[in-house]
């Protein structure tokens, strides 16, 4: 059932303190800012029970916790076409809340969902809607709309244009010395201690604080800087589009892709990374010049098993490795003139 923003907000301000809470998030900087900013909202109003569960589109769903008919669930910044089948098993009994800025074709009809998509909007993360939503750390939404790339988008300049006058600081300073240090910090935690980046985060107060997660970022670096080289040497390249393929021990492909293709913004930059039985596959156009949203749909249309989405300018898949060669295939005869805007 789809609301409004004042009919969003009216919803979360009536919530009791009597209610059990269960937030999803994930391990990526938007989407775990998002977490935090609903458990801090969720605990000034005396909440006694607030659960916190983490989903990774690859490793489990919802539908995996245990949800009780009491519960009233918290969902932002999923893509609704990973989710929209793991939303339809929840009993109609339980109350769920469900925000997003991903590019879908998907519709929910539920009336037990409250549904606010702000994709009618423009690019605007979901780590600033909540934030509108909820208010509380305002460094830390601005830090997970630059994560996002939210910076690229006129929607969001005043936003962040007003917290950096009041903060002192720069776009350049929270983006390379905050927000890349985080991220390297959060792929340590997903492999080390997967939940403990997000327990550590929501009980800081202040940016400064945040240099506490420094020493978890210098590993993770030391393999970025590596990749980073490793792509100059070894991406393939065809027109537009540029490929890599490659296999890190941590989990930096996202946090590699948007660094690199902020530097030719006019390009097609496709990153590829092996799990398990399936390869999952990122792609970014910081021009804006190409819908890779309806791209990556027809380069994977024929592929058994796959999965894609995301938004205009940053898109993704999982197929299998057993289509690894077709999916490349299938990527370079398409005709890019097909795809612009």
């Amino acid at each position: 059932m789809k609301i409004s923003f004042e009919e969003e907000k009216n919803f979360l301000e009536n919530i009791k303190k009597t209610d059990k809470i269960a937030i999803f998030t994930h391990t990526d900087l938007d989407r775990i800012v998002c977490g935090v900013l609903f458990y801090d909202f969720f605990k000034k109003k005396d909440c006694i029970e607030i659960d916190v569960f983490f989903i990774d589109y690859w490793k489990n769903k919802i539908s995996d916790f245990n949800i009780s008919n009491k519960m009233i669930v918290i969902i932002s910044d999923f893509a609704l076409e990973n989710i929209l089948q793991d939303l339809m098993k929840i009993p109609e009994k339980i109350k769920v809340f469900y925000t997003d800025h991903h590019q879908s074709k998907e519709n929910i009809w539920r009336k037990n969902i409250y549904e606010f998509r702000t994709t009618d909007l423009g690019f605007i993360p979901s780590s600033r809607t909540v934030y509108e939503l909820v208010w509380g750390k305002k460094w830390l939404s601005v830090l997970g709309v630059l994560a996002d790339f939210g910076n690229e988008y006129e929607e969001n300049k005043e936003f962040l244009n007003e917290f950096f006058e009041e903060s002192g600081k720069s776009l350049n300073y929270f983006k390379e010395e905050v927000m890349y240090m985080l991220a390297r910090a959060i792929i340590y935690f997903e492999k080390n201690k997967e939940k403990s980046f997000f327990y550590i985060l929501k009980g800081l107060n202040s940016i400064e604080e945040l240099k506490i997660f420094k020493k978890y970022n210098d590993e993770v670096q030391k393999e970025f800087n590596k990749f980073v080289r490793e792509f100059k040497e070894k991406s393939e390249k065809k027109g537009k589009i540029k490929f890599f393929y490659f296999e890190p021990e941590y989990n930096i492909k996202s946090i590699l892709i948007n660094y690199i293709s902020s530097f030719k913004k006019d390009e097609i930059y496709v990153f590829l990374t092996p799990s398990n039985e399936k390869v999952n596959i990122s792609l970014r156009n910081q021009s804006r010049e190409f819908n890779l949203y309806n791209l990556i749909k027809y380069a994977t249309k024929n592929l058994k098993d796959s999965s894609s989405g995301w938004h205009l300018n940053a898109a993704g898949a999982t197929i299998r490795k057993k289509d690894f060669k077709k999916f490349k295939n299938n990527l370079f005869l398409l005709n890019l003139q097909n795809f612009r805007g």
